[in-house]
């Protein structure tokens, strides 16, 4: 029962971390996961428990984090490699432990509270911030790197820093918080399903703090997350098979699709890529047509940054270039911005071809991993989403909910961050297990097979 107590108050002090840390310090989320999974293994008296019964999709991202690491053997960036592959192992090692706890507690309700507050109030206050731009959390980001890092920053009060804000000078620093919320929305709306407006309230809520907060991946990803969610309530699971197969195909034709693409905006020339941006950009009134720009401008970049790693691909298509190669690569070509305004050249800049990463994890994975990253990689994918829908014993709400989330996953990540990246990969890792805490029904990834905790065994089994 001490034991029960322990377990309940960490995951209630977890809880009411998770959006505050997401806004203030991104980096630091790993923590949220690493030290509990600590701390639940000191408590576990009989700790070969962790390793029994496997399931099948346990076994695929296992073998999956394995061949990763297995591949710094012929990687050409070992340093990086060694620091990626420790920090995703610790990552998984600290997931697998809090995935095999049984963490079901009488006051559930407390955990449920505190998180939705937690997800409201932060996202209220990130709407707050960006759409009045007060620029408090930059402010608070400056205090804490001048108390915690050797950088020399002079920082006055806030009513000065306030008073010399420029517009738009700290939009990016709301970025990973925003794709935070955007996928634990589902969280919320699987959780709270029977209080439609409350659901509805919080969807309008994140949809405007993701739109003013100028994070547009995270926009269209969250939207059109929610469209399939709706679709899976409307027509049912049959919704899956189409989506499945379509992500399939995507991750197989990816590279040949990106390598053959062709563009006006660029064209390549000894081993540079030059590129035209236009300046004159100009916010719409309109809604959609201000994203459709948005997303026309932000593309060219990415666009060029995958065409290039496709042709990369194709060279070691197999096994690919190894963990954490994309970097090195990317510096063996340049892509030079050659900025206009009214048809005249006003400005210069050359940058890598892939600037750290290719900003596509199914790019990145065929990059490093080759062919058998992504066999691995996207059978792990639909056989764990599978049994969301068609296995576990959730209620229809909660499985179409999780499904929506899992698609926004899939669409972020293939336009934004690393896949490596240990604070995006400990965000993912919290939201699965949140949402086995809060779906009673749901084990994790045992088997469909094993006895429910509902039922009692007879006395003779």
């Amino acid at each position: 029962m001490k034991i029960l107590k322990l377990q309940h108050t960490t995951l209630l002090i977890i809880s009411a971390l998770i959006f505050p840390i997401a806004l203030l310090s991104p980096i630091s989320m790993w923590i949220l996961l690493f030290f509990p999974s600590l701390f639940f293994f000191y408590l576990k008296k009989n700790k070969l428990e962790y390793f029994q019964k496997p399931d099948i999709a346990e076994y695929l991202i296992v073998i999956f984090v394995l061949f990763s690491c297995i591949s710094l053997f012929w990687t050409n960036n070992t340093h990086f490699g060694i620091k990626n592959s420790i920090s995703i192992s610790f990552l998984l090692i600290s997931f697998l432990i809090i995935n095999k706890e049984k963490l079901t507690f009488p006051n559930i309700k407390s955990i449920e509270r505190v998180f939705l507050i937690s997800y409201l109030a932060t996202t209220i206050f990130i709407l707050m911030n960006v759409y009045f731009e007060l620029g408090i959390k930059p402010w608070l980001g400056l205090l804490f790197d001048k108390a915690f890092t050797n950088k020399e920053i002079e920082v006055g009060s806030y009513f000065s820093f306030f008073k010399n804000l420029q517009k738009g000078t700290y939009s990016g620093s709301y970025h990973r918080a925003l794709t935070v919320i955007s996928v634990f929305f589902f969280i919320i709306a699987s959780l709270f399903h029977k209080y439609k407006v409350l659901v509805l309230f919080t969807f309008i809520i994140t949809f405007f703090t993701l739109y003013f907060g100028g994070n547009t991946t995270a926009l269209i990803s969250f939207s059109l997350g929610t469209l399939v969610c709706l679709l899976f309530y409307v027509l049912g699971k049959s919704v899956f098979f189409p989506l499945a197969v379509l992500i399939v195909l995507y991750s197989i034709l990816s590279p040949l699709i990106f390598k053959n693409l062709q563009t006006d905006l660029w064209y390549k020339k000894n081993s540079s890529t030059y590129v035209k941006k236009n300046l004159d950009f100009k916010n719409e009134s309109n809604l959609l047509k201000n994203i459709i720009k948005k997303v026309e401008r932000k593309s060219i970049h990415r666009l060029i940054i995958w065409s290039f790693s496709s042709e990369k691909i194709f060279e070691k298509i197999f096994i690919g270039h190894g963990l954490s190669s994309s970097r090195k690569i990317g510096e063996s070509k340049k892509i030079e911005l050659i900025e206009e305004r009214d048809y005249k050249i006003i400005n210069k800049e050359s940058f890598s071809s892939i600037p750290l990463h290719t900003h596509n994890n199914t790019i990145q994975i065929w990059l490093e991993l080759g062919a058998i990253g992504i066999i691995l990689f996207y059978s792990f994918l639909i056989l764990f989403w599978y049994k969301i829908v068609y296995k576990y014993p959730l209620k229809k709400t909660q499985s179409y909910c999780i499904s929506g989330c899992i698609i926004t996953i899939f669409l972020i990540n293939q336009s934004s961050y690393g896949l490596w990246q240990p604070w995006w990969i400990a965000s993912v890792m919290i939201l699965i297990i949140f949402f086995k805490i809060f779906n009673k029904n749901y084990d994790g990834f045992i088997d469909i097979t094993k006895i429910p905790r509902t039922i009692k065994q007879a006395p003779n089994q």
